[in-house]
């Protein structure tokens, strides 16, 4: 019984593996149709250096068969059904396409017949009615004939190279060479765009060459002409500032025209002013062009500090062409010119502090003040300083000596710079440019001298009053009369005669005094009442010495 079951066993896992064998066995190969191209160029040549795609109808794509060195082939080992093809060669320079149907157990041989692919080629020329010329070369090198446009202006072209010619009355003809498939070609859209050059544009591309040849040293500005040196070093020069670059616009232009010969005119117009951070800034060049050279800053100098480094976009300009550059500008800082320096120099000798030596303010001057004639910073470039007082009196503009008034006196004194005469006439060089005009800077500084506090002698304003006779030490004497002619007189008692030498004695002694007298009036103070006043004391005193001696004759 045992061995009956056994066998049954055997004789069914038998049977299960016979029916699992059929079911995984593979597909046979006679479901599988056996399909070969052959691909041939456009030159009638077979190639198997095309690209060749197959897909089935879904869209997938078949793999072809490896050679024994595990290279693709042409053959394809597929089920049956429908399938496309693409072939492609050089770039896409010769291509083909098709479909086929294969059954199952069958073998195909499909041919592949590439041709070349035609690209339409547009030319956008400027002018607009320039003329294009289109050739194909040969494989001599030959061209051959030209190709002509569509009705839409499109030229037809395969596979090659080719060379066209633009040309145009008036304009420079152009001849380039391209090859069809070419990147850029395709990237443009197959179309080729040609700017011929006028005269003008030809002068412009050459003044667009010549900036950029400079551009990298920078083109430098010239605030004055002439060399700035020291005659320590034997050389002396007297700069000039005639030439002296004041907008950037009129420099570049100056500086193309020295380099670009043309009949015609290159204009400059300011676009666009950056830093040296690539920053648009308008602070030494502005917006018109003009230079501040008195805006260039210690920071922006550049390595090797000849000045602000900046880089200027431009329109170049000649006739009706125009082109954009930019060339690299190089900016110094300001050198000062002739009356700046004379400025400069008047300034710092009227410096405040500097005059106040020991006073503490301006308005309460007591302590002699500092007037200085000269400075080393100026010195060394003939510059001397001279001082004038409107109270010379009350502070000396020589040796700035206080001498205070009985009032307060508010002195304005005034500096003068100059160069001097040795400088000028000798020398015969200034260091800084620009006119020399009257050669002078004036500076002005008011103080205050405080008075003594002293009373001033008493004054009347409606003029000199009558003097006062003097007084008689022994007693007061009458008054003097004016003697009338017509009126009677007191008989006059006679008198011992007296010597004619007396009298012409005593008349000369009275004719000295009243000259002393006049002479005293004429040295005097003739400004005030204070004068007139002692002038007529004077008088009075010379006519009472006369009075009192013709008294004392006839006394006698």
């Amino acid at each position: 019984m045992k061995k009956q079951i056994t066998r049954s066993l055997c004789c069914l896992l038998a049977l299960l593996l016979c029916l699992g064998s059929a079911i995984y066995t593979p597909a046979a190969q006679d479901d599988q149709t056996q399909v070969s191209f052959t691909v041939t160029l456009a030159t009638g040549k077979t190639t198997d250096y095309a690209t060749l795609k197959v897909q089935d109808k879904d869209g997938k794509t078949m793999p072809c068969q490896e050679d024994e060195y595990g290279y693709d082939t042409y053959n394809y080992l597929l089920p049956a059904g429908d399938y496309t093809y693409t072939a492609t060669y050089q770039s896409g320079s010769q291509t083909a396409s098709g479909s086929f149907t294969v059954a199952a157990g069958e073998t195909r041989q499909i041919p592949v017949q590439l041709t070349y692919t035609q690209y339409k080629v547009r030319f956008n020329t400027t002018p607009q009615n320039a003329t294009v010329a289109l050739y194909k070369n040969g494989a001599s090198g030959a061209y051959g004939d030209p190709i002509l446009p569509d009705e839409q202006g499109y030229y037809t072209i395969i596979f090659g190279q080719y060379r066209y010619t633009v040309s145009a009355e008036g304009y420079t003809p152009v001849s380039k060479t391209f090859n069809a498939t070419d990147t850029a070609l395709k990237n443009n859209n197959y179309v080729i765009t040609v700017k011929l050059e006028s005269p003008a544009d030809k002068l412009l591309t050459q003044a667009d060459n010549a900036l950029f040849n400079v551009s990298g040293d920078g083109l430098a500005m010239i605030e004055y002409s002439g060399v700035h040196s020291d005659p320590d070093f034997g050389h002396y020069a007297d700069i000039d500032s005639d030439d002296q670059d004041v907008n950037v616009q009129s420099a570049i232009e100056a500086y193309l025209a020295k380099k670009v010969k043309s009949d015609y005119p290159i204009t400059v117009t300011v676009d666009k002013v950056e830093n040296d951070e690539w920053d648009e800034d308008y602070t030494v060049i502005d917006k018109n062009g003009k230079i501040h050279y008195d805006a260039v800053t210690d920071d922006m100098l550049n390595f090797d500090e000849t000045g602000a480094e900046l880089t200027v976009s431009v329109t170049l300009t000649c006739l009706q062409s125009t082109k954009e550059s930019e060339v690299t500008v190089l900016v110094p800082m300001h050198t000062y010119s002739r009356q700046e320096r004379l400025d400069a120099a008047a300034k710092k000798a009227a410096d405040l502090q500097t005059l106040l030596g020991d006073n503490t303010a301006a308005d309460r001057v007591t302590e002699p003040v500092n007037l200085p004639t000269g400075d080393d910073d100026f010195s060394y470039y003939g510059i001397v300083t001279g001082w004038t007082s409107d109270h010379p009196e009350v502070i000396d503009p020589t040796t700035g000596a206080v001498t205070p008034a009985k009032a307060d006196t508010v002195v304005t004194l005034t500096v003068k710079a100059f160069y001097t005469a040795a400088q000028l006439e000798e020398a015969g060089f200034l260091f800084d440019p620009g006119p020399l005009g009257d050669n002078q800077s004036l500076q002005t500084v008011t103080l205050t001298v405080p008075g003594t506090g002293e009373p001033e002698p008493p004054t009347d304003p409606e003029g000199p009053t009558d003097p006062k006779p003097p007084t008689d030490p022994e007693g007061p004497t009458d008054p003097v009369q004016p003697t009338d002619p017509a009126a009677p007189t007191d008989p006059v008692v006679p008198t011992e005669p007296t010597t004619t030498e007396e009298t012409t004695k005593q008349t000369e002694t009275t004719t000295k005094s009243a000259k002393t007298a006049k002479k005293s009036t004429a040295k005097s103070p003739s400004t005030g009442h204070t004068g007139a006043a002692a002038g007529a004391l004077l008088c009075g005193a010379a006519l009472l010495a006369l009075t009192a001696a013709k008294r004392k004759h006839t006394e006698e």
